[in-house]
């Protein structure tokens, strides 16, 4: 089965100095994961539900109008994870607006999405 996740990316520069922090603090999947701020998590899909999944999310994504997002402060998922975040400080409500159309539409689907909280 595909897997995809829903993410928002970091444009550059930025994405590639966090990247480099991330590498810093140990994130084990820096190198290979660009920097990006999690709508849902990787989920495997059905091949036969991978049209209508993304025809979807492309829906959900124009429900919103395009709006200034500033990250600011870092976290991390340890003991759980080793994965380190980035905060977002302004731009948060749409962000989870996003999130929670996505898992709106997860569970529409019956797909099994894990919601990413900020």
């Amino acid at each position: 089965m595909p897997t995809i996740g829903v993410a928002i990316p970091v444009p550059e520069p930025y994405g590639a100095l966090l990247r480099e922090k991330r590498a810093g603090f140990g994130d084990p999947m820096a190198e290979t994961v660009p920097s990006h701020v999690t709508l849902i998590a990787p989920t495997e899909v059905k091949i036969r539900q991978l049209a209508s999944v993304c025809d979807a999310l492309e829906r959900v994504s124009a429900t919103l109008p395009p709006f200034p997002m500033r990250l600011r402060g870092t976290g991390t998922f340890r003991p759980i994870s080793p994965v380190v975040f980035i905060a977002v400080s302004q731009g948060i409500s749409y962000t989870e607006m996003l999130a929670r159309a996505c898992a709106v539409l997860s569970r529409w689907m019956s797909l099994s999405f894990r919601s990413i909280r900020t």
